[in-house]
């Protein structure tokens, strides 16, 4: 990205009647105003540059990752009875933590350079890493309100996203639900109507209960659809909500997508599968610090109605702790991204 500083006022510097520099300010530092003038690898000044100062960023771009099939199937729809191929309804859900600008202070993650814990560098590194992904679906977590309407939404509004914002409070429950209800009865699911239910869960820094750790409440009562009436989380309950345990249930089949890997053998599913954890049949980690690695993010699905068929795969521990851990010059997060490829089962024939 190359910028360009000036302290006039005007937010548009022109020569003649085109405009030199785009209106839209990319930052603003002691009274300076910077300009992006270009974003490519050169950048060649002219006669209107003279008295401004010309600053380039550089920045590596995450290692690619890759999209291992869990499925076995190649093509893409489903055969049917009689011969013909209908769609299968496939699209992708991606989760990050993307770690807020609050909390990535070089006292917490002093063995970071502290330029690539800046926030100017991190979201031009976060927002290029998302978009990269090309998910249909995009669910990020600690993200903050100003950083959503000056940045996110706006920049993800590019890639034809359109962007909800919720605000945590005190008493939230770190969760995204993903409700999905085919409108036309041709997409190779049961009926028009039936929806399908994708649950983002990830760990809540700072919630008394709410913490996604396996065997934790909330693990339980999605993976089991109930919490056991003598769980130590349900000890802690200061809003009064816990109580009775028996209401803590639910009859829906869900099941955690990353899952998948542990059941995989073959190919590039066999490496995926030394990187899950044999006793949860969850990613070893997906976050990863100096001090602390393990599991605080998970996408379930509702298993009657949506199969996987592929997933982003995951990060080994050696590679990151070539910078010691997370976030890193090329990791802008502490947290890893995971991405779950979902298809539309077919529809019965009766």
């Amino acid at each position: 990205m190359v910028n360009m500083s000036t302290s006039q006022s005007n937010t548009s510097l022109s020569n003649g009647t085109a405009a030199l520099y785009p209106a839209a300010v990319t930052q603003r530092s002691g009274g300076e105003t910077w300009f992006e003038v270009g974003r490519s690898k050169t950048y060649t000044p002219t006669a209107d540059d003279i008295g401004h100062v010309l600053k380039f960023e550089c920045a590596p771009s995450p290692s690619p990752r890759r999209l291992i099939s869990v499925s076995g199937i190649d093509v893409p729809g489903h055969l049917d009875l009689d011969g013909r191929i209908s769609s299968g309804g496939t699209f992708t859900v991606l989760s990050y933590n993307i770690l807020s600008d609050a909390y990535a202070s070089s006292e917490l993650y002093s063995y970071c350079p502290s330029w690539a814990l800046s926030w100017t560098y991190r979201r031009q590194n976060l927002l290029r890493e998302i978009v990269g992904y090309r998910a249909d679906i995009v669910c990020l977590q600690e993200v903050q309100s100003d950083h959503f309407e000056e940045f996110f939404a706006p920049e993800l509004d590019k890639h034809g996203y359109q962007a909800l914002f919720k605000r945590k409070t005190a008493e939230d429950n770190v969760a995204l639900i993903v409700v999905l209800e085919a409108k036309f009865g041709n997409h190779g699911i049961d009926n028009p109507g039936k929806r399908q239910l994708v649950c983002v869960l990830r760990s809540s820094d700072g919630n008394i209960w709410f913490t996604s750790v396996f065997n934790s409440a909330p693990h339980a009562l999605l993976a089991m659809g109930k919490v056991d009436p003598l769980h130590p989380d349900l000890a802690i309950d200061p809003l009064g909500i816990l109580r009775p345990a028996a209401k803590l249930t639910h009859q829906l089949p869900l099941v955690s997508a990353y899952s998948s890997f542990a059941r995989v053998g073959v190919g590039l599913g066999l490496e995926q599968r030394r990187k899950m954890d044999p006793a949860t049949n969850e990613p070893l980690f997906t976050n990863c610090t100096r001090d602390f690695i393990g599991t605080h993010d998970y996408i379930f699905y509702s298993a009657d109605s949506l199969t996987v068929e592929s997933l982003l795969e995951l990060l080994d521990e050696d590679s990151l702790r070539k910078d010691t851990a997370l976030p890193s010059p090329e990791w802008s997060s502490d947290h890893i991204a995971l991405l779950a490829e979902f298809r539309c089962k077919p529809r019965t024939r009766r």
